[in-house]
């Protein structure tokens, strides 16, 4: 196999199925994780430091340092030289010849301490290496014991075990930084909860509560200090093997198995070997074996050494003696977990903002086993720094996530299940309460959550609000502005961050803003959305959030925070005091507001976050939150109080007693960081000098240079913040001040982009590109779609003919005119609403959801009863009343591209369709207008890849209509597929010389008979839908 790099060739080890355990039908396989270049630590290296240069945190050509005497050392020697760093190794005078040979054959400074301090061998070498951190300019050390990415470098070795063997009943791996065994049980966990998972440990080595003797003779496993990476709640049992205990199983190994290997490998062996003859037949049991045994050729595996080191006085035991903890051990021993697997405390999604990883972080902390179901873990930085177990599933589907939830558990209890994300409130709720365990009310959380139902709850309950009406259609907005007043305020009922909240000073303003809420179909979770907007009245007033937390007997209020918004029209956040400087009645008049309205919606339990306006007729409720707030605000209250109401919220919902804040000692703020303008980004300046304000707590940012940025429509749009205290608020107000105007943005000169005048079905409304379903067939990126029939429906016999053949090509959709545009008066218009009874009934027939022309916006309502699709053709690409009333009809439409339409006008009239609220659309490229007579058109297929880049929409290609010319019908369908395009359609007919329009260009039956075939091997090359999807020859042809 050919690789261009040998970092490329790093895992992909073999596994292989010793003899041990064969007699009894007990299945022990070797992961050979010694077949890397030098080790299994290779792994890590690779994950470190290429991680460390993507992140910027390891400069091109900076030097590395690390502190290992094994195989760690190699593989940062491996990949550090290999990438362009100077790399220095610090180690003792315990590693070998050969391992000293190799690193310095590759090229790294290798510097040997010369004694143990109180910690060691690892605590002399931890402070060489930190005076070269400190000589050595921007040197980069890998931190190999703390570092997540240690573990989270052999999820790919779990990958690999679980595709080579599907299950596994027992892991056995050594532990020497906790990252091997950990990262992989971890990982394996996600998939295979039951699996038990055994570490294999040293005599003198602390990592399981043995006192620590520093002079053991065993090396790559065992530690004098206790890593970060270690997680005991992943280890079901530890065992530990004295020096001639591993030495000699390291031996046996080689007669046996004749695997020449280290004595970490060798220690692993001896546990198989004892597991091989007392585990019940049919269990599956893997060992990771780490280390080849070139490097222990004249210890381990040499006489004379056993004779110097007196290896042979040792005791030597057959088979291990279990004891309890706490129990010195000088022979081999293991030890069982004293209780089951820690309970899980599940976590539906997350916020973004950083408190969501942070309380994962509490959890695990507080004893838990953290778990984080997810739909995609990339979307959360920083996850693999919190230990927590990932679980990818689909979070938007109720039993799935339940299905989830459960195979995770396995045998182990569940303590919690919650979210830190405010688009799964009601789904953690509900999972909770399904589980019996304490959570919110799911109706209650629902409430609060669409804010139509939290609105009318509200006004029932005859708490003051905005003026409000809720809007699902836009032919509403003109009447719900008209009542609200101007100017308003245009939300969605069910997003969340500001998304899409628009100050719109005037009617025609609110009514646009209406369509684009009705126009998003899902919410940036991929969860679908209500469709319905919220006018509501304008509130020039101060604004508060409350926070409260509801115990189930009462609402105690955790304090009021000052809320500084940026001017309209949009709203985002751009400052937050705590405590509110208010006047005592006031406070108590908010609070009081606060409680009446969640008693409205009847949520009694956990934390709430309330956003209120202040103004002269007294205290509005603007929006309830069911969560803790975002926005950093819960690290303000911990600064201000002392108190972390993260732990607060991971204590509440596991049932354990909680501790609020009962008062604050100063103030604590937070400034965001807003782009002034649109560009791409050089640099954040003025950070160090924020850093130094007194007061000044912490400065992040979160923007990376080259990346876009832009004055903010949301909070997603902020870049980073500062946060300070200070004691009094006036004192804060001016640091905070202070910090907004040393941070400054500097921009790439000319990179200012210009607004889309199609925003709707621009590739900036949506990261992905559309699917379009049809009568249940989908149109989009991951699928080729074949849309095929007669031009036009002339008798019930001939378009059933026509369908038959379609379908056994392989189409999905039957197209055929009802109402066709001809060029003269005199040529065959169409049976109009005769052949939609006729399409109708041959969709029954059939099975084909049905496309049509519709010609004239009269005729919307009339076609749109009938027909799965409504197409908007050539003639009418720009015939806008048509536009915005199929638009209106709520039925996926074709759009054709006009016959001399640029690509830009053909997405602005897909624009009209869209801001009607009907963003399902498929764009149509069916050849343009040109001198040359050879066609009937000129297909443009790089209008194809110009609409994919500049929109979101799926785009098919009609080669019929084309060319004109029933033989290049198929060549230009295959290049139309070799061109990205989603879908092709194409004229078929069972008799084409009378055909009554557009004959020429018709395929018959022996042109249809090999389309099958074509379109098969097509879309296989395409990448998009399985062959047997595609369907296959039908008897209809024969």
């Amino acid at each position: 196999m050919l690789s261009h790099s040998l970092i490329d060739v790093i895992g992909g080890t073999p596994l292989v199925r010793l003899r041990a355990g064969a007699d009894r039908g007990v299945e022990i396989h070797a992961k050979l994780e010694l077949q890397n270049l030098f080790a299994m630590k290779d792994r890590v290296a690779k994950q470190i430091i290429t991680r460390a240069r993507e992140s910027g945190e390891l400069a091109e050509g900076a030097p590395i340092v690390e502190s290992s005497s094994g195989t760690m050392a190699l593989g940062v020697a491996l990949v550090g030289t290999l990438l362009g760093h100077a790399v220095h190794i610090v180690t003792d005078p315990r590693i070998d010849r050969i391992t000293l040979a190799k690193l310095t054959g590759l090229g790294c400074q290798v510097h040997v301490v010369s004694e143990m301090d109180e910690h060691g061998w690892q605590g002399a070498r931890l402070t060489k290496l930190n005076e070269l951190m400190n000589t050595l300019p921007g040197a980069f050390w890998p931190r190999q014991y703390a570092n997540p990415e240690n573990p989270a470098a052999y999820r790919a070795l779990a990958d690999e075990l679980v595709t080579d063997l599907g299950g596994i009943d027992v892991l056995v791996g050594s532990v020497g930084s906790g990252g091997s065994l950990c990262g992989t049980s971890r990982a394996l966990r996600e998939r295979l909860p039951d699996v038990r998972v055994i570490g294999v440990d040293c005599v003198g080595s602390v990592l399981f509560g043995q006192p620590d003797w520093p002079q053991r003779l065993q090396s790559g496993l065992g530690n004098s200090l206790h890593p970060p990476n270690l997680d005991h709640s992943l280890i079901d049992e530890v065992h530990w093997l004295n020096d001639r205990e591993a030495f000699d199983a390291t031996r046996a190994l080689a007669r046996e198995e004749k695997l020449f290997t280290g004595n970490t490998s060798g220690s692993v062996y001896r546990v198989l070997t004892w597991l091989a003859a007392t585990a019940p037949p049919g269990t599956r049991i893997v060992g990771i074996f780490p280390d080849r045994g070139d490097r222990y050729a004249e210890t381990v595996h040499d006489e004379g050494y056993w004779a110097e080191r007196g290896l042979a006085e040792l005791p030597l035991a057959e088979i291990p003696q279990q004891v309890r903890a706490g129990t010195t051990v000088s022979s081999w021993s293991y030890r069982v977990a004293d209780s089951d697997r820690p309970p899980l405390f599940v976590f539906v999604e997350s916020n973004t903002t950083g408190t969501g990883m942070r309380a994962l972080g509490v959890a695990r902390e507080l004893g838990y086993r953290a778990v984080l179901m997810t739909n995609w873990p990339a979307r959360y930085l920083g996850l693999a720094d919190t230990g927590a177990t990932v679980v990818t599933c689909d979070t938007n589907d109720f039993d799935a996530l339940n299905l989830a939830v459960g195979r995770v558990a396995g045998r182990a209890p569940i303590a919690a299940v919650t979210t830190t994300s405010e688009f799964y409130l009601a789904t953690a709720a509900r999972l909770a309460a399904g589980l019996g365990l304490p959570a919110a009310d799911a109706e209650a959380v629902g409430r609060c959550r669409d804010k139509g139902a939290l609105r009318a709850a509200l006004a029932e309950a005859g708490v003051r609000q905005p003026v409000y009406t809720v809007v699902t259609d836009a032919a509403s907005a003109w009447e719900a502005v008209a009542g609200v007043g101007l100017p308003c305020v245009v939300k969605p009922v069910d997003d969340s961050g500001s998304t899409n909240v628009l100050l719109c000073a005037t009617a025609g303003e609110a009514v646009a803003q209406v369509s684009r809420v009705l126009a998003v179909t899902e919410n940036g979770r991929g969860q679908a959305t209500r469709r319905a907007a919220l006018v509501e009245q304008f509130l020039d007033q101060p604004e508060y959030s409350v926070e409260m937390f509801g115990t189930g007997t009462e609402q105690r209020l955790l304090g009021i925070v000052e809320k500084t918004v940026t001017p309209g029209p949009n709203f985002v956040e751009s400052r937050h005091i705590v405590p509110a400087e208010l006047p005592a009645t006031v406070a108590r008049e908010l609070a009081a507001a606060v409680r009446a309205a969640l008693s409205a919606v009847s949520l009694e339990f956990g934390p709430s976050h309330t956003e209120v306006k202040l103004g002269p007729d007294g205290t509005a409720v603007v929006e309830i939150n069911p969560r803790l707030a975002g926005g950093m605000i819960p690290e303000l209250f911990r600064l201000g109080t002392g108190v972390d109401l993260l732990e607060a919220q991971v204590r509440f919902a596991a049932g354990a007693e909680i501790d609020l804040p009962e008062s604050f000692e100063g103030y604590a703020g937070i400034q965001f960081l807003l782009p002034p303008e649109e560009g791409t980004l050089e640099e954040v300046t003025g950070v160090e000098q924020t850093r130094a304000l007194p007061g000044v707590r912490a400065v992040t940012v979160t923007a990376k240079p080259g990346q876009r940025v832009a004055p903010p429509v949301d909070a997603y749009g902020r870049v980073g913040y500062v946060i300070a205290t200070a004691a009094s608020r006036g004192e804060l107000v001016e640091i905070l001040d202070q910090a907004h105007a040393l941070i400054g943005f500097r921009l790439r000169p000319g990179s200012a982009r210009v607004a889309s005048a199609y925003p709707l079905v621009s590739r900036e409304a949506r990261e992905s590109r559309s699917v379009v379903e049809v009568g249940g067939v989908a149109i989009g990126p991951d699928t080729f779609t074949l849309i095929a029939g007669p031009c036009a429906v002339e008798t019930p016999e001939q378009t059933s003919a026509a369908a038959r053949l379609a379908k056994a090509a392989g189409a999905s959709l039957l197209r055929a005119g009802a109402f066709k545009p001809r060029s003269s008066p005199y040529g065959f218009r169409g049976l109009r609403t005769e052949a939609l009874r006729i399409l109708a009934e041959v969709r029954a027939e059939t099975g084909m959801p049905v496309v049509t022309e519709v010609v004239d916006s009269r005729d919307v309502e009339l076609v749109a009863g009938w027909a799965d699709m409504l197409q908007v053709g050539t003639r009418n690409m720009q015939n806008f009343g048509l536009l915005e009333a199929v638009g209106d009809s709520g039925k996926p439409v074709l759009l054709k591209r006009g016959m001399s339409a640029t690509v830009e006008e053909w997405l602005l009239a897909a624009e009209y369709i869209a801001l009607r609220g009907n963003t399902g659309i498929v764009l149509c490229e069916r050849g343009i207008r040109t001198f040359e007579p050879a066609t009937r058109n000129t297909l443009d297929l790089s209008a194809v890849l110009v609409a994919q880049a500049r929109s979101h929409l799926p785009v098919v290609v009609d080669p019929s209509h084309a060319a004109g010319r029933r033989e290049l019908v198929l060549p230009l369908a295959r290049a139309a597929v070799a061109a990205g395009a989603d879908g092709v359609m194409i004229d078929i007919h069972p008799d084409p010389a009378a055909a009554l329009c557009d004959g020429p260009q018709a395929l018959g039956e022996p042109e249809v008979s090999g389309l099958a075939g074509a379109m098969r091997d097509w879309a296989t090359l395409a990448g998009r839908l399985p062959q047997e999807l595609l369907g296959s020859e039908s008897a209809a042809l024969r």
